[in-house]
């Protein structure tokens, strides 16, 4: 049963995909936000590797990246092909590109930095970058939905609520700035269940597909 649909304060979006592990976190954030008189979306909860590779077409093709690198908008999650002499994956320059634009997206699948890419003082060029924890079903993100142009108002409840270290599960946060957007961590518990992380069913009626 996905509880968090119940909430009235932190609503999750209607194509969000939870697990039991997000699930419960979200649920519990619901009343934080009640606390603080606050209203905010959650956008995004498990993604699929194809998902993502929407993501970055999105962002390419607003930043302009897919005029430099087109196979981006046609390839398929796997194929390669050489760039620099090296064999890459077709949408790994694009993605590089963006790294290096200062525009934070995760790989598909985990992959080398192509391009110069500063992440908290560190060059990461030639680096490999990891995978989306949106694919393990241990992430979810809050969007801005108080009207404002940034996400200060869903940060302070988010930190106040992760500081009080109330919330079974919740391992921490940060700021996606270019997506307007605070990513969360979750993690499963020492001996807890591994289907903690897998997509809850939904009934028919939920998905329109009734």
């Amino acid at each position: 049963m996905e509880h968090s649909r119940n909430n009235k304060f932190l609503i999750v979006a209607p194509t969000v995909v939870l697990t039991p592990l997000i699930d419960g976190v979200i649920t519990e954030l619901d009343t934080w936000f009640e606390m603080y008189g606050r209203t905010a979306r959650v956008t995004s909860g498990l993604r699929s590797a194809q998902q993502q590779l929407e993501i970055i077409r999105h962002y390419a093709k607003i930043n302009n990246v897919d005029k430099e690198f087109p196979r981006v908008m046609t390839c398929s999650l796997l194929s390669k092909y050489m760039f620099n002499a090296m064999s890459v994956y077709e949408w790994q320059p694009a993605l590089s590109r963006l790294l290096n634009m200062n525009v934070i997206i995760a790989p598909p699948f985990q992959m080398i930095a192509l391009f110069d890419y500063v992440r908290d003082g560190v060059n990461k060029r030639g680096q490999i970058i990891n995978p989306s924890p949106h694919f393990r079903g241990t992430a979810f993100d809050i969007g801005g939905a108080t009207g404002k142009p940034d996400v200060s108002d869903e940060l302070e409840v988010v930190k106040a609520a992760y500081e009080s270290k109330e919330i079974a599960n919740y391992k921490g946060y940060l700021i996606e700035r270019q997506n307007n957007c605070v990513h969360s961590d979750c993690s499963i518990p020492d001996g807890g269940d591994p289907s903690m992380t897998t997509a809850i069913p939904r009934e028919p009626e939920q998905t329109g597909l009734a």
